[in-house]
This record gives structure tokens, C-alpha cells and sequence, in this order.
């Protein structure tokens, strides 16, 4: 059941109208064709434990100038190990005793973003539109015990579109 949820979710990523939001994005299949289809986000490919107590929510996974130059690792695992954030990621999940593979990861925004670098800004807009069209379904789908996201602009879209309905009690 939930596998089927988030394969519908996985298309209606790759049927998306990029022409609906503010700034030009490219779809992921536009660069790496099917290796993600079944997948919300790349990431997801490694961090797919559907029945997962911790899903964690990044910001976004890549921008044009990454997605023009791929690392070959990238369509294997979802992500490049050798980056300094999945490396702090990888650590302080190890810090609480969890591992990629033992989580759900995916990204609040789901498109590529036409940045020069990984801190080119997603606007708001753009961002609670991604969460709002894609992540709170996959958070319903996969329904873990806490939710981190991860990322201002991320964190401050959720915020506004459900407010502490995740907080804990």
C-alpha cells in the first residue's frame, strides 16, 4: 500500500507542469531519463525504508551546473557521498544510530533548480508548492514517528502549511 502511494506520488513528479511555478527548474528524467521513476526524490532510492520511524526532508537535491557534470555515483545511489552535506548527513544520522538505509529521505523541493551553485535560492512560492503538491503526501504515505526537516526555506514553507500539526506532544 504505501509502496503504491509513493510510486503515484513518483509520477505525479513526472507529470508536473514546471511551466506553474515561478523560476525555470528542469525535471530530473530530463537529465538522468528513468533511473529515479519509481522514486519522489533521488535520494530516496538509498533512504526507502517505507516503514521508517525518521524521515528526514532536505531542502533540494540538485542544481543545473551538478546535474550537467553528474557524478557517476549519483544514479546509483540517489546522491554523491563525496558532497559535504550528505557527508554531515550520514554523520549525524550515525550519531543517532540510524543509516541511510534504515530511514526515509527525500527533498521538499523535487525539481532541478537553474542555480549556478547548491545555494542558488528555490523561492518561497516555488518551495511550498513542491511541499504542498508532493512531501506532505509522501509524509502521510510513509506516516514515521518524527519528521526533520532539514533547510530555512524548506522548514519555513512547512511551517506554513501545517504549522505544529508534526510537533511532537
Amino acid at each position: 500500500m504505501k509502496g503504491e502511494l509513493l510510486k503515484e506520488i513518483a509520477e505525479s513528479v513526472r507529470s508536473d507542469d514546471l511551466s506553474a511555478y515561478r523560476k525555470e527548474y528542469s525535471k530530473v528524467a530530463d537529465y538522468f531519463g528513468d533511473v529515479y521513476k519509481d522514486f519522489v526524490s533521488p535520494v530516496s532510492k538509498v533512504s526507502h525504508n517505507e516503514d521508517a520511524e525518521v524521515m528526514v526532508v532536505m531542502q533540494d537535491w540538485m542544481h543545473i551546473g551538478l546535474a550537467k557534470s553528474a557524478d557517476k555515483s549519483g544514479p546509483n545511489l540517489g546522491y554523491n557521498p563525496n558532497l559535504k552535506a550528505n557527508k554531515e548527513l550520514d554523520r549525524r544520522l550515525e550519531s543517532i544510530g540510524e543509516t541511510r538505509e534504515s530511514i526515509y529521505l527525500t527533498n521538499a523541493f523535487v525539481h532541478i533548480k537553474h542555480t549556478a551553485t547548491i545555494d542558488g535560492a528555490i523561492s518561497a512560492p516555488d518551495m511550498r508548492k513542491s511541499i504542498e503538491k508532493f512531501t506532505l503526501r509522501e509524509i502521510k504515505a510513509v506516516s514515521p514517528k518524527v519528521v526533520l526537516v532539514v533547510g530555512s526555506n524548506a522548514s519555513a514553507q512547512m511551517q506554513k502549511l501545517v504549522g505544529d500539526q508534526y510537533a511532537g506532544a
